[in-house]
C-alpha cells in the first residue's frame, strides 16, 4: 500500500492556463433565480463557462460590472438580454486560468491579446 500524494482540497490543487479557441455567450435560466449570461469558453475538446450576473444585485452584480470593463468600453448593460445584444463589441480572451472545484472548473484569471 502505498499513500496517495494528490491534492485533496481544492486549495491545494494548482490552477492550469487553457487557450480558448472560441467563446460563446447565451442566456442561462434557473427557477427563482434572477437569469444570467452564460459564457461558455473552446479550449480545444473541453469546455469551461462561467455566469456573469448582470440582473442581479450586490456582489454578484459588482462581478458582473467589473467582468464587462475588462472586456468592453460600452456601458453597462443592465440586463443580460443587453449584454447579448453587445457581445461582438467584447474582446475575446487568448486564454483562461481554471482551476478544478470538485467536478467543476472555476475560471480564476483571463489573458487578452
Amino acid at each position: 500500500a502505498q499513500a496517495a500524494s494528490n491534492a485533496i482540497l481544492s486549495t491545494q490543487q494548482q490552477a492550469e492556463w487553457a487557450t480558448v479557441t472560441g467563446v460563446s455567450y447565451r442566456a442561462h435560466t434557473k427557477p427563482g433565480k434572477p437569469v444570467s449570461l452564460r459564457v461558455s469558453y473552446d479550449c480545444g475538446f473541453v469546455q469551461h463557462s462561467e455566469w456573469v450576473c448582470f440582473e442581479h444585485t450586490g456582489f454578484a452584480r459588482q462581478k458582473a460590472e467589473a467582468w464587462w470593463r475588462r472586456r468592453s468600453q460600452t456601458p453597462i448593460p443592465a440586463t443580460v438580454a443587453e449584454a447579448l445584444a453587445n457581445t461582438p463589441s467584447l474582446r475575446e480572451p487568448e486564454a483562461i486560468q481554471v482551476r478544478p472545484v470538485g467536478q467543476y472548473t472555476e475560471i480564476t484569471a483571463v489573458k487578452f491579446g
